[in-house]
């Protein structure tokens, strides 16, 4: 139990510092990670990718139409 805490918290600290780099993080929590949540992890994953390579390079048509889909 006291590790499941630990991850948690790290998870906590973790997101704390995406949004502090501006990644829009809409419904995800650091338990739901913890628990492993498919649709939760793979969403975050998604949203981090698309916000750092959307933001290193101009975007293409195919790059935006993507983005505003998972939105």
């Amino acid at each position: 139990m006291t590790n499941r805490v630990h991850h948690v918290a790290n998870i906590g600290a973790a997101l704390r510092a995406l949004e502090m780099k501006k990644v829009k993080l809409v419904n995800i929590n650091p338990s739901d990670i913890a628990d492993g949540k498919p649709s939760i992890v793979l969403g975050l994953c998604w949203t981090i990718i698309l916000h750092f390579q959307v933001r290193t390079r101009s975007p293409s048509r195919l790059d935006l139409i993507c983005l505003y889909w998972a939105v």
